[in-house]
This record gives C-alpha cells, sequence and structure tokens, in this order.
C-alpha cells in the first residue's frame, strides 16, 4: 500500500503504530496512536472536551495504575480538528478487538461533532494479520512483515457506519439493553464484531460468583499459597490468547489489587510485598475467596459492587443489578 503526504492514520496502540511509521514511511506529525483502551473503565458520549478528558483521566488514576501519557484522543482531534479537514484521506486501521471497534465508533461520533466529511475516512483491515497469529490480538506485538496483509483500504460504507455507530450508542448507553441486542442472533452485524461485543457481556458480573470474568481469572490462577501477581497476570493473559476483549496487564494488575482491598468486609485475596511491581507483589487465596470460587459464596453478597463497564454504573444503590448468566445479561432489582 501507498498512502499520500497529505494523510493522518489512526490506530490503537503505540505498537502497532510504530510498525506503521516504520513500513511506511508516515510521519510521526501524520499518525495519531490511541493509547487508550476504552474497554476499561467509563464512557459517556461526547461532549465537552475538557469533561470527556477528565472522565478518563480520573478513572485511569483512580486505577493507580499508569495510564495514558497526554490529553486524550477528543482533547487531541479538537487540536487537530484543521488539520484533518483538509487531509486528503484519514486511515482508520482496524482489527476485529472490542477496543477497536469502540474507537471506531468513537470517532464517528468525533467526526460528526468536529464537522469532518467520513468521505475522507478509509479503513484498513487488521483481521487478516489477527488471523495469521492463530487470533492473537494484534496490538499484542507482532513481526512487521505480518503487517503487509493489512488492507487494502476501502471506504466506510453505510452497512458498516451504522454497524459501529451502534456499538458507540451501546457503549455509552447508561443501561445494557443496547448492547444485549447487538449481540443477539437476529441482528445483522458482522460476526467478528458482534462476537468481540459478546465478550464484553461476561465483564458483567456472573448471577453464581459475582465476578466478572476477569476478576474471576484472576482468582483462579491465584492459590492457597502465594504467588507472584506476574505469574497471576502472566497466566490469565495466557488463558486469553485469542480472545477479542483482553485489556492490558496494567488494568489487571488493578482489579487484582481490588480482589485484595482491606478496605472490603471479606478481601477475597491477602497481598504481600510491595504492591507496586508484579514481580515483588505477592497474593494468595483468602478463605472468602476459596468460598467464592467454590460456589459457596457470592461476593456481591460478601462486599456489595461499585463498578463502571461502559456507560453502566454497576452498583447496590441503583434501581437494578445486571448479570452475565452465561449467554447475555439478565436484570435482578434485589440481590441477597
Amino acid at each position: 500500500m501507498q498512502f499520500g503526504e497529505n494523510a493522518f492514520h489512526i490506530i490503537l496502540g503505540e505498537g502497532v503504530g510504530g510498525l506503521v511509521r516504520t513500513e511506511f514511511g508516515v510521519p510521526p506529525s501524520r499518525l495519531i496512536c490511541d493509547r487508550d483502551m476504552l474497554c476499561c473503565g467509563p464512557l459517556a458520549p461526547l461532549g465537552d472536551p475538557e469533561e470527556w478528558d477528565g472522565l478518563r483521566r480520573a478513572y485511569w488514576a483512580a486505577t493507580t495504575v499508569e495510564g495514558p501519557e497526554g490529553p486524550s484522543l477528543w482533547y487531541h482531534l479538537v487540536d487537530l480538528r484543521d488539520r484533518l479537514a483538509d487531509a486528503d484521506a484519514i486511515h482508520l486501521w482496524l482489527g476485529p478487538a472490542l477496543a477497536e471497534s469502540l474507537l471506531a465508533g468513537f470517532l464517528l461520533e468525533a467526526f460528526d461533532l468536529l464537522g469532518l466529511d467520513l468521505d475522507r475516512l478509509r479503513l484498513i483491515d487488521l483481521e487478516p494479520v489477527f488471523e495469521a497469529l492463530g487470533g492473537r490480538h494484534p496490538i499484542d506485538g507482532f513481526h512487521a512483515d505480518l503487517l503487509k496483509l493489512a488492507g487494502p483500504w476501502r471506504p466506510m460504507d453505510k452497512p458498516m457506519e451504522a454497524c459501529y455507530r451502534q456499538i458507540w450508542r451501546a457503549a455509552t448507553a447508561p443501561t445494557p439493553e443496547l448492547l444485549i441486542g447487538f449481540c443477539g442472533s437476529g441482528t445483522p452485524w458482522p460476526r467478528a464484531l458482534k462476537e468481540g461485543m459478546r465478550a464484553w457481556l461476561a465483564w458483567y458480573p456472573s448471577v453464581k460468583s459475582g465476578l466478572g470474568f476477569w476478576d474471576e481469572m484472576l482468582l483462579n490462577y491465584s492459590g492457597a499459597i502465594p504467588v507472584t501477581a506476574a505469574q497471576t497476570l502472566g497466566n490469565s493473559l495466557r488463558h486469553s490468547a485469542g480472545l477479542l476483549q483482553a485489556p492490558g496487564d496494567g488494568w489487571l494488575f488493578h482489579r487484582l489489587k481490588r480482589l485484595a482491598d482491606p478496605d472490603l468486609a471479606w478481601p477475597l485475596l491477602e497481598m504481600t510485598g510491595n504492591g507496586e511491581t508484579y514481580r515483588h507483589t505477592l497474593t494468595k487465596l483468602t478463605d472468602a475467596g476459596i468460598d467464592v470460587l467454590n460456589g459457596d459464596d457470592n461476593a456481591i453478597v460478601l462486599n456489595g459492587i461499585e463498578d463502571r463497564i461502559g456507560g453502566v454504573k454497576l452498583g447496590l444503590g441503583g434501581d437494578q443489578l445486571w448479570f452475565y448468566n452465561g449467554e447475555t445479561l439478565v436484570p435482578r432489582k434485589t440481590f441477597a
């Protein structure tokens, strides 16, 4: 593929962005690498850039892990608005992963608010790279030669535009009915994108354990004997190889520390070490954690819940909670 000098490129992750820059000679000033995993933490429809920036920064600060440096992508696009409007083309590099689908929906709303011409938006498909890696997420890194499998670019046609817009509406809605509907068997959306969004359903707490997919995974790879956080995170990510929704290790470390929070009524893990680095932090299951894993107790009954998945707030103070039953989400107004 060849690109004109007056083109921009938008891609998720600096690793893949660096390969695009090297392989295709894209100047750094023409490359926009989004470093924010939109599948993690709170989302809202776009509006004031400072409010959006504050929402995402506050979330990453609360996780106590290293968040994306610099302003949010929305802030960055606002600053670049005039240059983007004058560009001959804006290339969006996309794989089938959940975070990339969210990025595409985010950009469509951003283009609307900034008055940018969607006819200049061109999609470059990274799914062939994903397939060549045996299903492993491209963001995790790959040999530069595989990048030649991507593309060629195609315009954003009306069906794909409608799909990504629906993804963004579902992701930012305050209740998950749109997400449930998107994942339904009777909807016309591409299978790979539905699978990515369907995997997001499992981030909601399960009816049985009261834990979402990743929290339960972290407990499963802990044990009665202390193990390092590096082992727990590594085993969790290896188990998830091929899943379209895998988050980063920093986010998983944050979730591990939540499970061991001493302020919980019943911490599910006991954490020792410095709590700052993976290799010097140890965790082991508490009796409560063992009971939850064995199905003898429920994390929400023990400790309540306060969490965000996209636009949805999960808490005992709301009208109802949403639970994953292995296939879809079901509401329960009370839980005990």
